[in-house]
């Protein structure tokens, strides 16, 4: 139970971390984990990855999907979304397209959240 304590208390240090805008903390916590050999989980690779799309950073957004996908964590329909956001904020609507016929032809449910979500990054 000691380690799943601590497992926790990484976890939300990465929740808050990402919440404040402290990015690049909440990262090296993933990066803690990982190095213990401890999964950080969808949640919070997807936290961090939000952030990165709030602030428009592209390349960090990606990169920490590549890294999810090397250490197998399956990104879920969040993640998605999560880069659609960060595409659209840099204007790249063909990868957006190309991304949603992808996830089409994994046969993934392509939900309410995910349009809400690529809704409010075109109105931005």
């Amino acid at each position: 139970s000691g380690d799943s304590s601590a497992i926790e208390a990484m976890q939300i240090a990465i929740r808050d971390l990402s919440r404040t805008g402290r990015i690049r903390e909440a990262e090296a916590r993933l990066s803690e984990m990982e190095e213990a050999g401890i999964a950080p989980g969808i949640v919070s690779y997807n936290r961090v990855m939000n952030s990165y799309a709030i602030d428009g950073d592209i390349e960090r957004a990606l990169s920490l999907l590549d890294r999810m996908l090397e250490r197998d964590v399956s990104p879920n329909i969040v993640t998605y979304a999560t880069i659609c956001k960060v595409l659209s904020a840099n204007g790249h609507v063909t990868l957006i397209e190309g991304l949603i016929k992808e996830l089409k032809k994994h046969r993934m449910e392509l939900n309410l959240y995910f349009f809400a979500t690529l809704i409010s990054a075109c109105g931005r």
